[in-house]
């Protein structure tokens, strides 16, 4: 049964006969409801399963995703994870039905206008990961001031280890703490950088393992 929380004329939320109501960042949302008769296509077939492997790989990374796509959608009615999703699944997704998987080159859990990460690489060390990226000569103190957003995904384990306002850019590397069982494992590894000021982030990168 659906309520409408401001009287007769006010937001309905829940259930009114084949139609569901919510909130939605400030809007009333209202969608149709029912059971589906025909049988999906291939091609939505694969648009499902690409939503599917997106969702599932952006999952442990979401604290990074919402703050990484946060800037993106200033002024719009748009979310951060659902720009996350929308992003990777046009671009990141690689193979044919039913074999779809993520193309982790081609990722990004942030996305903006500072200037990216020069050359990031990252390798195994005792206890983590080592990232470092070059430090070519910075005009502005604020940009030598950037902070590192670091993100690190195991596809055997489907788990993650991120890290957000680490090092500054000009110190040119960062350590992200993991456990022995992460490092056991293989991994995919990427670095954006944060302002100072928290007011904007660049685009991910991925890093070459070395």
């Amino acid at each position: 049964m659906g309520k409408m929380d401001g009287g007769a004329y006010g937001p309905v939320s829940g259930r009114v006969g084949n139609t569901i109501s919510y909130m939605l960042n400030g809007k009333n949302v209202i969608r149709a409801v029912g059971k589906i008769k025909k049988q999906p296509s291939v091609k939505q077939l694969a648009v499902r399963q690409a939503m599917k492997v997106v969702i599932s790989f952006l999952r442990p990374m979401l604290p990074v995703i919402n703050l990484g796509f946060k800037y993106a959608i200033t002024g719009s009615e748009r979310n951060a994870h659902n720009e996350a999703v929308s992003h990777n699944k046009l671009n990141a997704v690689t193979g044919a039905y039913p074999n779809l998987s993520i193309d982790y080159n081609k990722v990004k859990v942030s996305s903006g206008r500072l200037e990216r990460p020069v050359s990031p690489t990252v390798k195994r060390v005792a206890g983590g990961l080592e990232f470092t990226w070059d430090t070519p000569e910075l005009d502005e103190l604020m940009r030598r001031r950037d902070r590192t957003m670091l993100a690190a995904y195991f596809p055997e384990t489907k788990k993650a280890a991120y890290m957000i306002n680490g090092a500054n850019r000009l110190d040119g590397k960062d350590f992200l703490e993991l456990t022995n069982k992460m490092l056991d494992h293989d991994f995919e590894a990427y670095i954006a950088f944060l302002a100072a000021d928290m007011s904007s982030v660049s685009d991910s990168v991925y890093c070459e393992k070395v």
